[in-house]
């Protein structure tokens, strides 16, 4: 939709701040440019719910894998959703007599 709006692109980065500031300078020259600007700010304003919930989302991912215990996030790379991620396959690693079957 934004493309569509904005002569020469947009870019290769957009944000919900960008989209906002760029539907703010469209001009509605007639109807159909209205209903566009229109939808485009209804999937803006619905994509800004989304990143607000996905924040929310990651905050109780993090916590809960801290109150897990886990020394995963330890390791060089793995963040709270790739030990959550890990923790969820593996379930309870005690439940594995040896390391070897675990590896396996």
């Amino acid at each position: 939709m934004l493309l569509e709006l904005k002569v020469g692109g947009i870019g290769t980065q957009i944000s919900v701040t960008k989209a906002n500031r760029l539907l703010e300078a469209v001009v509605a020259a007639d109807e159909v440019v209205r209903y566009r600007v229109l939808i485009a700010r209804e999937l803006v304003d619905g994509i800004a719910r989304l990143d607000i919930t996905l924040q929310a989302s990651k905050k109780r991912i993090a916590v809960a894998v801290g109150a897990s215990g886990t020394s995963l996030t330890d390791i060089v790379g793995v963040g709270p959703i790739c030990a959550a991620t890990i923790i969820g396959y593996t379930k309870d690693v005690t439940r594995f007599p040896t390391e070897a079957h675990f590896a396996t």
